[in-house]
């Protein structure tokens, strides 16, 4: 049996990006009853960014609610209903941290799942003011990422380099532009990006084909991630094939969920190239299942997960982050995330 509990999440201060502002984040609670107990998850489409809206979950979760169930506990059984099922993003993403949940609570993790996670993981806070970031610096942040793409080129360059002044060299700065650059624009930032020590930039350029990304990569000494044209398997692979990226942001809740998400992230890091887990904007219960996925890589880079701050409540238990780095809050039973 599924209960769906709407919920919705109000910013603290609005968020904004190139694209737009949001002052709210509204979703699903997904709660499955079992004979281990209930297990959850979360459904929550990024307006601007997901293919799906919210309406559209909810009538996918009312057919859902009909159905028999049991697929969810077991892993031949729910690949073959996946392979077979339309479903949104968002609503796979919900229905694998279910599936996941039910193994778990079973005793019997799923094998792609069954890796020892890390106790930890680095994380990334974001920040648009020198103020913010010098508090951020503070708290223990090492790596910030900063919005652009909002501004004309001279001011966001000053507003970068009073962020650099605030927080000094030690702490890495990224940047995400969110498609906002035509190519020209996006050659001129990132050379004068360079000099401000950025480690990388997220979608520097409108119409992100993988050539025209692969064309970025050299123009500065800055890594070219991919974010919002890395929304599936098959996206990723074309991005690796052309040597177009040299990092690629997750987000479980846009590419469908926490196995999808590793799957993927595993075949960047094989290919060289850094995976970067990030949140969704999500409540407490989806970011603890991105949060899963960031344990399962390598240790190699901070993940864009703490996010939870952002917001005046929220849903679920939150996950501590000290010295910039997120875990399982003490006393907390660290079973994969569901339950």
């Amino acid at each position: 049996m599924l209960t769906i509990r709407p919920y919705t999440l109000h910013f603290r201060t609005p968020w904004r990006y190139s694209g737009g502002t949001l002052d709210r984040r509204d979703g699903l609670l997904v709660v499955r009853a079992t004979p281990w107990g209930d297990i959850y998850s979360d459904c929550a489409p990024l307006p601007g960014f997901s293919a799906e809206a919210l309406d559209d979950c909810r009538r996918v979760f009312r057919a859902l609610g009909v159905l028999d169930l049991s697929f969810l506990d077991d892993p031949d059984a729910f690949d073959d209903v996946a392979a077979a099922a339309p479903w949104p993003a968002a609503v796979r993403a919900a229905l694998e941290c279910l599936h996941l949940g039910s193994l778990c609570a079973q005793g019997n993790p799923h094998p792609l799942w069954g890796y020892p996670p890390l106790p930890s993981v680095p994380v990334q806070a974001v920040t648009n003011s020198p103020d913010e970031a010098r508090t951020l610096a503070s708290l223990g942040f090492r790596t910030l990422k900063i919005k652009l793409g909002m501004q004309p080129i001279a001011d966001e360059l000053d507003r970068l380099r009073a962020i650099r002044n605030a927080v000094g060299n030690d702490v890495v700065l990224r940047g995400d532009a969110n498609g906002a650059w035509d190519l020209e624009t996006a050659q001129r930032m990132l050379r004068g990006l360079a000099g401000l020590g950025l480690e990388l930039v997220e979608e520097p350029v409108r119409d992100p084909t993988p050539d025209r990304l692969a064309g970025l990569r050299g123009v500065a000494p800055i890594l070219i991630a991919a974010d919002e044209s890395a929304r599936d398997e098959a996206s990723v692979a074309a991005l690796v094939a052309a040597g177009a990226v040299d990092a690629v942001v997750l987000k479980p809740m846009l590419t469908g969920g926490p196995l999808t998400t590793l799957r993927i992230a595993r075949a960047v890091d094989q290919a060289g190239l850094l995976p970067i887990i990030s949140s969704s904007l999500e409540s407490n219960v989806g970011l603890r299942c991105a949060f899963e996925v960031a344990r399962r890589l390598p240790a190699a880079t901070a993940h864009g997960l703490a996010t939870a701050h952002l917001f005046h409540a929220n849903v679920g238990d939150e996950l501590p982050v000290r010295d910039g780095h997120m875990t399982i809050a003490s006393g907390a039973h660290d079973d994969g995330g569901f339950a």
